[in-house]
C-alpha cells in the first residue's frame, strides 16, 4: 500500500513539474502575445488619431511610449501522501480494522503579473521627432515602398517657390507617375556642394614654395530629390504597325515633362534644352529650333565669337509653353516625338538647401543631360560653350515639413488633408463615382460637402462677408464664383472620363495650363481633395471602426470599410514617427518567466 501511494505521488509531481515547463510556458506565450500585440497596435492608432484631434482642437500634443512589458506567469502545484498504522495488519489486535492507511492530495495554482511601463515624449525626444523636418531620403524611400507619391508630397512638402503653383506641379508629377513614366532619387545638387579650395602657395626663406591645400570637411548628405523622366516605353517606339492611342500618349508625356521643366526653368543646374541638339533657323530673326521647339530672339554663337550663347530662362519657357499649348500640331508622327524628346533634360532637382550667393551667376556645367552628374566626353573642349546660368532664384525649390508640421497642415485651411464631418456626408463623398474609380490615392469632394460640421449660422456669417468658425472659409474675392465652375468641372466628369487632365488637373485644350485662371482653378481644385476622412458622431457605427478617439461628448473615427483613409493613416503614422531620435540606452528587453 505505501509503495503504491509513492508511485502515486512520485507520477503526480512528475506531471505537474513537466505541465509548469512544458506546457504552461508556451501556452503563455501563444495566449499572451497576440493580445499584447493587438492592443498595444490598436491603442497606438487611436492615440496618432486622438493627436489629430488635438491639433485639430488647436491643444497640444501628447504621445505616450509603451517601452517595455513584463508578463510573469506563475504554476504553483505541490503533491502529498501520508500514510497511518504503518505494520498494522488489519483484524489483529493493536491495530484498527482498516490496517494501514494512505492518502495523497494535491494542489494547482496559476497566475500571470504584468508590469507595463509608459514613457511619455518630452524634452528633446520630443524636439527630434516632431520638428526635424523629414528628409529627401525618407520622400524617396517611400515613393519606392509602393506609396502614392501624391500623398507623400502633399503631406510633406511645399514643392513650388509660388505657393500657388503647388497643385498644378503636384498633379503633374502624380499623372506622370501614375503612368510610369517618372521616378524619384535622392541626390546632392551640383549647386550646393562645397568646393575645395585652390592650393595655396606661400614662399618661405631660400625661395622655395610649398604648396598648401586646405581639405575641406565632405558635405554629402543628400539634398535634392530628384524626378528622373523614364523612357518611354522603348517597344512601343519603332514598331511597325501603330496604334490608334500610341501618339496621344506619347504626346501626353512629352506635354507633362514640357510643363514640369516650364515650372521649374531658371532654378536648376542646367538648362532645360540641349545646346548641341539646337538647328539655326532664321538668322536675322535669331530663329532657332530643336525639334518641334520653336526659340525666338536667341542669340547664338557667330562666326567670330561662335563658343558663346546669350540665352534667358523666360526664352526656353515660351518655347516650352508654345509646345505644351500645342501639342497635337506639333507632335503628328513618332519622329517629331523623338527629336523634341531629345532636346529636353530628362530630370528636374528640387533642392531643400539654398544656392550659396557666389554661385549666383554660375557657369553651366557642361554635362551630359541624360545624368545629372556624369560629365560629357566634349566637357573640356566645350567649356567657353555654356552661358552663364542666371538663377531666377537661389533660395530651397522645396521644403519638407515635421511630423507636427504634417499635423497641423492637414488639419488646418486654406488646404487641409483631412475632412472632419458628419456620417451621412461621408456615405455621400464615398459613393461618388470618381471617389471609387482606379482605386485613388485621396478623396475628390465637391464644394457642397465641405463644413459639414459648421453651424449654419456661421455659414451665413461666411456668406454675408462676415467672418465664421467653419474650416473652409473663402480665401479671396471671387471665391465664390471659381469654387462653382470647379464644382462643375468636377461633376462633369462622369459624362467625360477621358476629358483632358482627367480628375488630375482642370485643363481646356489649346489654353496655357499655368496661366492666372488656370492656376486659380487648380489650386481651388486641390483645396476639395482629402486624404483621410474622420468621421464625428455622438455614437459609434456597428461595425467597429479602424480607429477611434473620444473627446468633448462625441467619437471621432475612420470607418471599416474606408480604405483610402486607412492607407493614408498609415502613411501619416510613419510621418510622426520615422524621425525620431535613435535611444542612448539598450531597448528594454521584455520577459516572460515561467516556472519549471
Amino acid at each position: 500500500m505505501f509503495r503504491a501511494i509513492f508511485r502515486v505521488v512520485a507520477a503526480a509531481g512528475t506531471a505537474v513539474a513537466l505541465v509548469g515547463c512544458q506546457v504552461i510556458g508556451p501556452s503563455s506565450i501563444s495566449a499572451g502575445r497576440d493580445q499584447y500585440n493587438a492592443i498595444i497596435h490598436s491603442t497606438s492608432m487611436d492615440q496618432t488619431l486622438a493627436n489629430v484631434v488635438r491639433v485639430y482642437n488647436h491643444e497640444p500634443t501628447l504621445f505616450m511610449d509603451v517601452t517595455e512589458v513584463d508578463a510573469v506567469p506563475t504554476f504553483l502545484g505541490s503533491v502529498g501522501g501520508a500514510a497511518t498504522n504503518i505494520g498494522a495488519n488489519p483484524g489483529t489486535s493493536g491495530g484498527t480494522i482498516a490496517g494501514r492507511v494512505g492518502s495523497a492530495v494535491g494542489a494547482l495554482q496559476y497566475s500571470e503579473t504584468s508590469t507595463i511601463r509608459y514613457v511619455p515624449l518630452l524634452g528633446q525626444a520630443l524636439v527630434q521627432q516632431l520638428v526635424t523636418p523629414v528628409s529627401v531620403d525618407v520622400l524617396a524611400e517611400l515613393t519606392d515602398s509602393a506609396w502614392a507619391p501624391d500623398s507623400v508630397l502633399n503631406f510633406a512638402t511645399y514643392l513650388t517657390l509660388d505657393k500657388d503653383a503647388f497643385y498644378p506641379t503636384l498633379s503633374t508629377i502624380a499623372e506622370l507617375y501614375d503612368k510610369d513614366f517618372l521616378q524619384f532619387v535622392a541626390g546632392k545638387s551640383e549647386l550646393t556642394k562645397e568646393k575645395p579650395e585652390t592650393p595655396e602657395k606661400i614662399a618661405v626663406a631660400g625661395s622655395t614654395i610649398v604648396q598648401v591645400e586646405t581639405v575641406q570637411p565632405k558635405s554629402g548628405a543628400n539634398d535634392s530629390l530628384v524626378l528622373q523622366l523614364l523612357p518611354f516605353h522603348p517597344h512601343e517606339l519603332d514598331q511597325k504597325t501603330q496604334k490608334p492611342g500610341d501618339l496621344k500618349d506619347k504626346r501626353r508625356y512629352l506635354q507633362l515633362w514640357a510643363r514640369l521643366l516650364r515650372i521649374y526653368a531658371g532654378t536648376q543646374p542646367q538648362y532645360e534644352i540641349r545646346l548641341d541638339k539646337l538647328k539655326e533657323g532664321d538668322k536675322e530673326k535669331h530663329h532657332w529650333t530643336c525639334g518641334k521647339l520653336d526659340f525666338k530672339n536667341l542669340n547664338g554663337p557667330d562666326e567670330k565669337n561662335h563658343m558663346k550663347w546669350d540665352i534667358h530662362w523666360k526664352q526656353i519657357t515660351d518655347a516650352l509653353a508654345d509646345l505644351d499649348k500645342n501639342i497635337d500640331d506639333k507632335i503628328t508622327n513618332d519622329g517629331d516625338f523623338k527629336d523634341t524628346l531629345a532636346c529636353l533634360r530628362p530630370w528636374i532637382e528640387l533642392r531643400t538647401a539654398p544656392v550659396p550667393y557666389v554661385k549666383a551667376n554660375a557657369t553651366a556645367p557642361a554635362t551630359n543631360p541624360g545624368t545629372p552628374h556624369q560629365p560629357d566626353e566634349d566637357a573640356v573642349a566645350r567649356q567657353n560653350e555654356v552661358p552663364k546660368l542666371n538663377l531666377a532664384s537661389l533660395a530651397p525649390l522645396m521644403r519638407t515639413e515635421s511630423a507636427i508640421g504634417i499635423l497641423k497642415s492637414a488639419t488646418e485651411p486654406p488646404g487641409p488633408e483631412i475632412e472632419f464631418l458628419k456620417p451621412e456626408e461621408y456615405q455621400k463623398i464615398k459613393e461618388e463615382p470618381w471617389n471609387k474609380y482606379k482605386h485613388p490615392s485621396h478623396y475628390t469632394l465637391l464644394p457642397d460637402n465641405e463644413d459639414s460640421l459648421c453651424p449654419e449660422e456661421e455659414k451665413k456669417k461666411l456668406e454675408s462677408g462676415g467672418s465664421g468658425g467653419c474650416d473652409n472659409p473663402p480665401e479671396q474675392s471671387g471665391d465664390d464664383a471659381i469654387t462653382d465652375r470647379i464644382g462643375e468641372w468636377v461633376r462633369a466628369w462622369t459624362k467625360d472620363r477621358l476629358r483632358l487632365g482627367g480628375m488630375y488637373s482642370y485643363e481646356m485644350q489649346c489654353d496655357d495650363v499655368l496661366d492666372d485662371d488656370h492656376i486659380k482653378m487648380n489650386r481651388r481644385l486641390g483645396h476639395l481633395r482629402r486624404l483621410i476622412l474622420v468621421v464625428v458622431a455622438p455614437e459609434l457605427p456597428a461595425n467597429p471602426p479602424y480607429a477611434k478617439y473620444f473627446d468633448r461628448g462625441r467619437w471621432y473615427y475612420i470607418a471599416a470599410d474606408d480604405e483610402i483613409s486607412q492607407k493614408n493613416f498609415h502613411l501619416l503614422s510613419m510621418f510622426l514617427t520615422m524621425m525620431a531620435a535613435p535611444p542612448q540606452t539598450p531597448p528594454l528587453t521584455p520577459t516572460i518567466s515561467v516556472g519549471g
